[in-house]
């Protein structure tokens, strides 16, 4: 007697379908996002609490300590001193604060994948689960909030990506 067919056999076409329309979808929101944080001048915005945070770092780079100013903490004015003198523009702010928050959407979906581990048996079909992913990403990375935070002198700039990396480091 020939073995009979289950649902769950291989069928080279719905079985490739998914993960090409998955990969490609990822594709197209991060392409999206790319698009939508270049277009946008790239001068950093600031605001009246700009220069607590940015005077430790131009001080330190026209010779004096880098200090706390205004109660300030010393990291984010450190990651202003580092991109300052690496790239000696204040364009480079807003260029490295877009590309960490493109490495946040990045880790919060590599972390929202990893996350089906804590439920084995989960009754979601993985391939919802991963579109959940995927629009909870394209939220993310599509909000104009987003951008506009971004592109602020401010340390809520690189904070998505901060906690995004520590997410992902907890669930790993």
């Amino acid at each position: 007697m020939g073995q009979l067919a289950s649902r769950q056999s291989f069928r080279p076409g719905k079985d490739l379908l998914w993960p090409i329309c998955y990969w490609a979808t990822v594709a197209f929101i991060f392409a999206w996002a790319v698009w939508q944080r270049f277009k946008l001048p790239l001068d950093p915005i600031a605001d009246p609490d700009t220069w607590g945070y940015l005077s430790p770092a131009l001080r330190k780079l026209t010779g004096a300590e880098f200090g706390h100013s205004q109660g300030r903490n010393f990291l984010y004015p450190g990651f202003l001193y580092l991109v300052l003198r690496g790239f000696g523009d204040f364009r480079a702010i807003g260029v490295v604060q877009h590309l960490l928050g493109l490495a946040a959407g990045g880790l919060f979906l590599l972390t929202w994948r990893r996350l089906r581990v804590f439920v084995p048996d989960s009754l979601v079909n993985p391939s919802l689960h991963d579109a959940f992913g995927l629009a909870g990403t394209a939220i993310y990375l599509l909000a104009s909030d987003t951008n506009r935070t971004e592109t602020q002198l401010r340390p809520e700039g690189v904070c998505a990506f901060l906690i995004s990396i520590n997410l992902y480091f907890a669930v790993q």
